[in-house]
């Protein structure tokens, strides 16, 4: 099997080996494909068909099977929660949540999740979303050369699992530089907790020489050094390991790192190909299984053929029990038709019900209406009155709406990025919001003064 990590422009191949639990990455090779979003473009696919064929016959590679780890702006991840609910139905909650917060329809995207806690009462539960254009164009360039992809996984849960499967002792954080995204994953006893996804990467930094006086760079790790600073509180062990894509995010790692809180136990991994290692450890359940790749069922035509003749040679022994059974069915026929006297006795009571039940619905269903509408008037009010307990002294707010489909966006100014991490957290435990987030805060001076600007968007429940 062959494990690969496709980041922008390049797809880095490695052959792996695993042996009595101890891995081997045999051979590694880096492979030029098309930047940006090729699966926009015909051209582009059938290019890597080739370049990917001339490669796999160049190198001697014969392995039906591959698995792929990514990271791309177009992955959403996040960490939800919903109230315990068979899983069937715990999926369409999902996704009509998506839908109607996010506008992702399944016509569109494809979804996983996966449970990371099950309570009595609730179930905790990461999320991903990602264009199913992506997905697809990626099997048919596989598929065209006669390779099954089995996995397409995020980068950051294949590093996970890699460094879970190999240590033993306990991980409080573990920061993915990514040259597009970074994740942000917090553990306890060793099980993800939770998941922060900022999609600020290393291509988004201007000057990795001189990343004291890069603007983008300080405003990530400002907002970064906050998220960690604020998960990591109520911990007794603060172990963070910081693992990156390629060698461009050593320089970013390093300057992080000097920049931690000394309390922190805190380690730079510089070995790049942790992605091909963790990829291959699939099997292994220590991650959230985000698997982008859904199967269908084959059945073989021999085993049609097995199963229906020993359907056969069982019928043939159950011959001689047919007599009786044939009687037996005669009985409950006469039963059956004795209890369907009964019933036709109850037949006016049963639509003398049903018709109470009738008028009963649309009586309930006037008073939701009702209800509904006194609703979306009175809890605009409620929201603003209550929205002055929630904002930090050191925040104030510059913007503040409210639409008719309960979307509300909120936007101001912190003195520090305290201020914005405080705000955000009190609007996300409100009970009258949902589907809070950050979608900017931006680093601006004003006069002397550092002062940093903040966006958010939720939406009334």
């Amino acid at each position: 099997m062959i494990s690969i990590h496709w980041v922008d422009g390049r797809l880095n191949i490695g052959q792996v080996d695993i042996k009595s639990r101890k891995i081997e990455l045999k051979n590694k090779y880096s492979l030029e494909i098309p930047k940006g979003d090729f699966w926009n473009r015909k051209r582009d696919i059938e290019d890597i068909k080739k370049t990917l064929n001339d490669f796999l016959k160049k190198n001697k590679i014969k392995d039906n099977n591959a698995v792929v780890s990514f990271e791309n702006k177009d992955i959403m991840m996040r960490i939800v929660e919903y109230p315990k609910m068979p899983v069937k139905e715990l999926e369409t909650y999902i996704l009509d949540d998506l839908e109607e917060s996010q506008g992702i329809s399944l016509d569109n995207y494809s979804v996983a999740f996966y449970p990371i806690s099950n309570d009595k009462d609730k179930v905790k539960l990461i999320v991903a979303t990602l264009p199913k254009i992506i997905i697809d164009s990626f099997k048919d360039i596989f598929e065209s050369n006669k390779i099954s992809l089995i996995r397409f996984e995020p980068t950051s849960l294949s590093i996970l699992r890699y460094l879970l499967y190999i240590q033993k002792e306990n991980i409080s954080s573990v920061i993915f530089i990514g040259n597009d995204t970074t994740d942000l994953i917090f553990l306890n006893n060793r099980k993800l907790s939770s998941f922060i996804n900022l999609s600020v990467g290393i291509n988004d930094f201007t000057n990795l020489d001189s990343l004291e006086v890069d603007p983008a760079y300080i405003s990530w790790k400002e907002e970064l050094i906050t998220y960690l600073n604020s998960g990591l509180f109520d911990m007794e062990e603060k172990s963070v390991v910081i693992v990156g894509e390629d060698d461009r995010f050593l320089n970013v790692g390093v300057n992080l790192l000097e920049n931690l809180s000394l309390t922190f136990n805190t380690s730079l991994i510089q070995e790049t190909s942790l992605p091909f290692l963790g990829s291959i450890l699939y099997r292994e359940k220590v991650v959230p299984d985000l698997n982008f790749i859904k199967f269908k069922i084959g059945i073989d035509k021999e085993l049609i053929t097995r199963s229906l003749l020993s359907l056969l040679l069982s019928l043939s022994l159950l011959f001689p029990l047919n007599f009786y059974l044939d009687l037996k069915i005669k009985d409950l026929n006469r039963r059956i038709q004795s209890i369907n006297q009964e019933i036709a006795k109850y037949n006016d009571q049963i639509l003398n019900l049903r018709k109470q039940v009738d008028d009963g619905n649309l009586l309930l269903q006037t008073l939701e209406g009702w209800l509904d509408e006194r609703s979306s008037i009175a809890l605009p009010f409620l929201f603003l009155s209550d929205l002055k307990n929630f904002i930090p002294r050191s925040c104030w707010l510059t913007n503040f709406q409210i639409g008719l489909d309960k979307k509300i966006i909120i936007e101001g100014y912190s003195l520090d990025t305290e201020g914005v991490a405080d705000f955000m957290l009190a609007l996300s435990q409100y009970e009258r919001i949902k589907n809070i987030k950050l979608e900017g805060s931006i680093l601006e001076i004003i006069g002397d003064k550092p002062i940093q600007k903040f966006r958010m968007v939720g939406f009334l429940k």
